[in-house]
């Protein structure tokens, strides 16, 4: 049994409610959309298919009152970050990671800075390690022997 699973019943509810807000209108629709995320986000984990969680994490941000306000796009951006890493998506890592890094500094805040720095260290030795493979190609292609 997967106890980070969240339970069918929470989740077919959940939908049944932002359908409804929805259909309403209702200003707080992408509170419901943040934790059809939150689930998604739990179930990819154990199953490997993040497209649930990247999509209600898109709808969250389309319908937040306050998108373009920079703490609400860093903690946009560092879901993203979180569901390309649990993807090993680096390109999409790497894309997140831009835009999150100048508002994780500017807003200052503790956990964001610390995310901000695990995810440097992740990002600077998967480019060693692009690097390495780079110069080990280059050197197998040229036909010289590694010292």
């Amino acid at each position: 049994e997967y106890k980070s699973l969240a339970p069918h019943q929470t989740v077919k509810a959940l939908l049944k409610q932002t359908q409804i807000a929805e259909q309403y209108h209702c200003r707080n629709v992408y509170r419901l959309y943040d934790e059809l995320a939150k689930y998604a986000y739990l179930n990819a984990l154990s199953f490997g298919n993040y497209t649930e969680s990247k999509k209600y994490v898109q709808q969250y941000i389309n319908h937040h009152p306050y998108k373009q306000h920079p703490r609400v796009r860093q903690r946009y951006y560092d879901i993203c970050c979180m569901i390309a890493l649990s993807e090993k998506n680096i390109n999409d890592f790497e894309k997140y990671y831009a835009l999150v890094a100048p508002l994780a500094k500017k807003l200052n805040e503790p956990e964001a800075l610390n995310r901000l720095s695990v995810w440097s260290w992740i990002l600077q030795t998967h480019r060693q390690k692009r690097t390495i493979i780079s110069n080990n190609a280059t050197e197998f292609s040229s036909g010289e022997k590694a010292p």
